[in-house]
C-alpha cells in the first residue's frame, strides 16, 4: 500500500514540473532564438499623455488632440522593427492608423519580426458616413429634433434654429466621449428634464386587474365582430370602454401618467434646456480613440507606461 502510494505521489510530482517547465520555459524558435528579443526591439511604449481613460478601463482612451499630432508623438517610439499602417474600418465609419510593435528575438536570422503590441487610433469618418447611410442627413440627435419642434413657437424662428445648426451640428458624428460625462446619455437627462422621469420599474398591479384583462381579452372578439359586421358607431362606443377600463389597471394608470407628462412636455418652452444639452454634449465630445492592446510577454512586464 504504502509503495503504491509513494508511486502516486512521484507521478504528480513529476507532471508538475513538467507543467511548469511548459509555462515558463521561453519559446523555442525553430532558428534557435529562445534568449528573449533582441536590442533593437522597443521594450516599452508611453500612453498618449494627453489623454482620458474611464477607472475600469485604462488602456482605452480618448482625447481631443488631432491624429498628426498623435501620430508624431509615437513616430518618435518607434524603433526598427515597429510601423504605422492605415486603419480601415469596414462599417463602423471610423478613419484612422494603427501603431504596431514588433520584436525579433536573439538568434532568430530569418523571416518577418512578430507583431506583439499595437496602439490603434481612430477618428469617426463622417465623410464616410454620408457618402454611404441613405437618409444620413436625416438622423439628429434628439435636441435637434425638439428645437424643430419649437420653430414658430415661443417667439423661436427658424433662423435661430438655423444659427444652432450651424454651430453645433458636427455633434451628429460624434462616438466618443469624456469618461467623467454623462456622455451619450446627456440627451436622455434632458428629456427627462422636459417630459419627465421614465419609471423605473415595472407598474405595480392593481386588485382587479386579472379580471379586468381577461374582459378586455372578450371585448377584443366583440370588436372584431362588429368590424365584420360594419358598425362603426358601435365600434367606436366600445373602443372608448376598453380604453377607460385599460387605463384602470396599474399599466394603464402608469401608461396615462407618462401620456400626460408627454403632453406638458410637448406644450412647454423647452428651447432654453435643449440649448443647454447641446452645450453640455459639447463639452463632453472627445474626437479621437485610443486603444492599446493588453500586452503581456515572458520577457517584458507592462509595455506600457
Amino acid at each position: 500500500m504504502t509503495s503504491k502510494r509513494s508511486l502516486t505521489h512521484l507521478f504528480f510530482v513529476l507532471v508538475s514540473i513538467a507543467a511548469a517547465t511548459t509555462i515558463y520555459s521561453p519559446p523555442c524558435l525553430a532558428d534557435g532564438g529562445d534568449e528573449g528579443p533582441d536590442d533593437r526591439t522597443t521594450k516599452s511604449s508611453l500612453l498618449y499623455p494627453s489623454s482620458q481613460a474611464a477607472p475600469d478601463k485604462p488602456l482605452d482612451r480618448v482625447t481631443n488632440d488631432g491624429l498628426d499630432k498623435i501620430k508624431a508623438f509615437y513616430q518618435k517610439t518607434l524603433g526598427p522593427y515597429d510601423l504605422i499602417r492605415s486603419f480601415e474600418s469596414g462599417g463602423e465609419f471610423r478613419k484612422g492608423f494603427t501603431v504596431v510593435y514588433r520584436v525579433r528575438y536573439k538568434g532568430q536570422t530569418g523571416g518577418e519580426p512578430s507583431e506583439f503590441a499595437s496602439l490603434e487610433v481612430t477618428i469617426p469618418d463622417s465623410t464616410g458616413f454620408k457618402q454611404k447611410v441613405m437618409g444620413s442627413e436625416y438622423i439628429l440627435p434628439e435636441p435637434f429634433t425638439a428645437l424643430q419642434r419649437l420653430i414658430d413657437r415661443y417667439g423661436h424662428t427658424q433662423s435661430d434654429y438655423d444659427k444652432l445648426f450651424a454651430q453645433y451640428q458636427w455633434l451628429r458624428y460624434v462616438q466618443y466621449w469624456d469618461p467623467a460625462s454623462d456622455g451619450p446619455m446627456i440627451p436622455h437627462k434632458y428629456h427627462e428634464k422636459v417630459f419627465g422621469p421614465t419609471p423605473k420599474q415595472a407598474p405595480k398591479k392593481k386588485e382587479g386587474d386579472e379580471a379586468t384583462k381577461a374582459d378586455l381579452k372578450k371585448k377584443q372578439k366583440e370588436m372584431q365582430a362588429l368590424k365584420e359586421s360594419g358598425d362603426v358607431a358601435a365600434m367606436m362606443a366600445l373602443a372608448q370602454q376598453m380604453q377607460e377600463q385599460a387605463g384602470q389597471t396599474g399599466a394603464g394608470q402608469q401608461a396615462n401618467e407618462m401620456m400626460q407628462q408627454q403632453l406638458e412636455g410637448m406644450q412647454k418652452d423647452s428651447w432654453n434646456e435643449w440649448v443647454a444639452c447641446l452645450k453640455e454634449m459639447a463639452a463632453a465630445a472627445r474626437w479621437v480613440s485610443l486603444r492599446y492592446s493588453a500586452t503581456s510577454n515572458w520577457w517584458l512586464g507592462d509595455f506600457w507606461k
